[in-house]
């Protein structure tokens, strides 16, 4: 299983047996890292300034796979729960030929708090993606 952002997480599902329809273009996997608010929750449950987890939150593991999805998802060119404005703004920059602009997500489900993914400089040398909760922007 391939490092998220630099740490390597075992995860108890196979994401890459999993039947999902590929784009014709993906998004490079170059470097991508996530905030330390991110890599406390995944850790701990912690959402950031909590001092406690949540009541009904979810194990590490799931915490893992969540982010991973969201991951694979949005490298996948899948915008998740992203408004309409941004999807057009993602969906111009994805597939446009020219290099450069910035690709965001936006990954809200049952049980897990958002989580933005967001690609600078789609296409270029310097593209990096990065993962984390509004709060961190």
């Amino acid at each position: 299983m391939p490092p998220i952002g630099g740490f390597i997480y075992s995860c108890p599902f196979d994401i890459e047996s999993m039947t999902v329809t590929q784009p014709q273009r993906s998004i490079k996997r170059r470097p991508v890292v996530m905030t330390a608010s991110i890599d406390n929750w995944i850790a701990t449950g912690l959402m950031p300034y909590a001092t406690e987890p949540e009541p009904a939150h979810l194990g590490r593991l799931y915490r893992v796979h969540f982010i991973q999805v969201a991951l694979d998802s949005h490298l996948s060119g899948s915008w998740g729960q992203t408004c309409a404005e941004d999807v057009a703004l993602n969906d111009d920059v994805f597939n446009s030929s020219e290099p450069g602009g910035r690709l965001l997500s936006t990954w809200h489900h049952s049980g897990f708090p958002k989580v933005w993914v967001i690609t600078d400089g789609y296409g270029t040398e310097h593209q990096n993606t990065c993962v984390m909760f509004p709060e961190d922007y």
